[in-house]
């Protein structure tokens, strides 16, 4: 069952410091039912969190969300250092990391993420894909893990998974019918486009099938 207050002393952090290298554009600002991209994924949270926070080393690029735009502190460390910067200045211990290009967030994991959590005190909780591979942009964080995170920076080892070895991090299989999907090209939007429209467009002709509307 989702309960809203589980969330409200999380911080969420969205990851907007890619450098889009396969698209010509920013992805991020591409369209999604009406939406840039991350405006269509902070609409999906904002009734939940506290607190949200975008990483951007572009602050006036996304002050349109009206939200705190936090830089990395050094720059070219990739994505553990638009983590620890965000999590330096968030107002809460948990912060749940979501990079901004998954346009379509499972809130009910993103519940079973934060209960994992708070009933087993662990200081970090993550899916793993098919491939059990680490999903560490979709991923539960206790503030406790920013001096490994900044030590590490500091030594060049810039791998999220160097620093996870040293907390205590719940791993959750996902299901064969879960899948975080990531925008990683104009193909990839594309086709997200696409199977969206097709989906809005198929329970649009289930309604007007059921309610007679013409």
């Amino acid at each position: 069952m989702r309960n809203k207050a589980d969330l409200k002393n999380i911080t969420a952090i969205i990851l907007a410091g890619g450098k889009s290298a396969r698209m010509k554009d920013d992805k991020l600002l591409l369209p999604i039912n009406g939406f840039p991209m991350i405006q269509h994924v902070y609409n999906q949270i904002k009734n939940y969190f506290g607190e949200i926070i975008i990483s951007s080393n572009s602050i006036s690029k996304y002050s349109f969300l009206n939200v705190k735009v936090i830089k990395d502190k050094f720059q070219n460390c990739g994505p553990l250092m638009g983590i620890a910067s965000a999590m330096e200045h968030s107002s809460n211990d948990i912060n749940f990391v979501i990079a901004g290009d998954i346009p379509e967030i499972d809130i009910d994991l993103l519940f079973t993420m934060v209960k994992l959590f708070n009933e087993k005190n662990f200081d970090g909780v993550m899916p793993l894909n098919s491939k059990n591979q680490y999903e560490p942009l979709f991923a539960v964080y206790r503030k406790k893990m920013l001096n490994i995170m900044f030590k590490n920076i500091s030594n060049s080892k810039y791998k999220i998974t160097d620093v996870l070895k040293h907390f205590k991090i719940k791993y959750i299989k996902l299901k064969k019918n879960q899948k975080l999907l990531n925008i990683n090209s104009r193909i990839d939007y594309n086709n997200y486009i696409t199977r969206n429209y097709i989906r809005i467009k198929s329970c649009k002709d289930l309604c007007m099938k059921k309610f007679d509307i013409y």
